[in-house]
C-alpha cells in the first residue's frame, strides 16, 4: 500500500493524504466517510516522536475498524483489522472524534514535529505532553498534558502562526500562559477545584471565553475572527485525548 504525497518534513494531513478508499479496496471493504478517522495519541506517553509511531482507525461500513499506519518515510502503509474495544487501557487506545466535527469543518493534522493538531474555529489546538517543551515549571517529576492554542496573526498584529494561549495541566503545578514568548504572562488556577482538575479548567476556558483570552494575550483583531462554537466542539476532542485512562500511560 502507498500513501500519497507523504513528506516527513511537512505537516501530515492524514485524513486527506492517506488514500483511504484505496486501502479499503485492497482489503475488500469500504470506509464509512461519515465518521472522522480515529487516532491514538502517543505523545501522552512519549514527549518526542515521529509520524511513523502514529496509528489511525477508520471505521468501515460494516462497523469494523482498520488500524493503519505509515511504515516508513517512503509513505508505505500497513493496515489490518482490529478490535478497537480490545485497545482500551493500552498505549494504542484510540481517540474517536464525534461525527458532528465534520459539520463544523473540524480537521486534524500531524505537525511536522510529531504533535497532533485539531483545527477548529480558526485556531490550531496543539496537544502536547507537558515535557515536550520543558521550562522552570514543567518538570519531569510533574507529568500531565498541555495545550497550545495557535493563531494565524495578520498585519498589523504580526504575520505568522503564534502560540497565543497555553495550558499546562500538570498534576502538581498546573498553570497557563497568555501571549507570545517575548511578552508572556503566567497565571495559576484561582480555585482548588480548577487546581485539582486542571483539564476541566483548560477545557472550560477555551470552550467558553477564548475571545477575551485572546484579547488579553494581545490579539484583539484575531479574536474577532474565531468561532467559539466550533472551538468548543474541538475542545471535546481535546478533553477526550487528555482523559485517556492512567493505565494507558504506563
Amino acid at each position: 500500500m502507498k500513501a500519497h504525497d507523504f513528506d516527513p518534513d511537512k505537516h501530515f494531513h492524514y485524513e486527506r493524504q492517506i488514500p483511504w478508499d484505496d486501502v479499503a479496496s485492497e482489503l475488500g471493504v469500504e470506509i464509512d466517510h461519515s465518521t472522522p478517522v480515529g487516532y491514538n495519541w502517543p505523545q501522552r506517553w512519549q514527549p518526542k516522536l515521529d509520524k511513523m509511531i502514529w496509528k489511525f482507525y477508520p471505521r468501515l461500513t460494516d462497523g469494523r475498524h482498520l488500524e493503519v499506519h505509515v511504515a516508513d518515510e517512503e509513505g508505505n502503509l500497513e493496515a489490518e483489522f482490529v478490535d478497537v474495544d480490545a485497545l482500551t487501557g493500552t498505549l494504542q487506545e484510540p481517540i474517536f472524534p464525534d461525527p458532528v466535527t465534520n459539520e463544523h469543518g473540524i480537521t486534524r493534522m500531524i505537525h511536522r514535529l510529531g504533535e497532533i493538531i485539531v483545527i477548529a474555529g480558526g485556531v490550531h489546538l496543539k496537544l502536547l505532553n507537558g515535557q515536550t517543551y520543558p521550562d522552570q515549571r514543567n518538570k519531569p517529576e510533574d507529568p500531565g498534558p498541555a495545550l497550545s492554542v495557535y493563531c494565524k496573526i495578520e498585519p498589523p498584529e504580526g504575520d505568522n502562526w503564534v502560540s497565543a494561549i497555553g495550558y499546562c495541566c500538570l498534576e502538581n503545578d498546573p498553570h497557563m500562559h497568555l501571549g507570545e514568548k517575548t511578552n508572556k504572562v503566567t497565571k495559576d488556577p484561582t480555585s482548588d477545584t480548577d487546581k485539582s482538575d486542571s483539564i476541566a479548567w483548560c477545557v472550560r476556558d477555551i470552550s467558553a471565553i477564548i475571545v477575551p483570552l485572546l484579547e488579553e494575550a494581545g490579539f484583539p483583531l484575531f479574536a474577532k475572527t474565531v468561532s467559539q462554537e466550533a472551538i468548543a466542539i474541538g475542545m471535546k476532542e481535546v478533553e477526550q485525548a487528555f482523559r485517556v485512562p492512567v493505565a494507558a500511560q504506563k
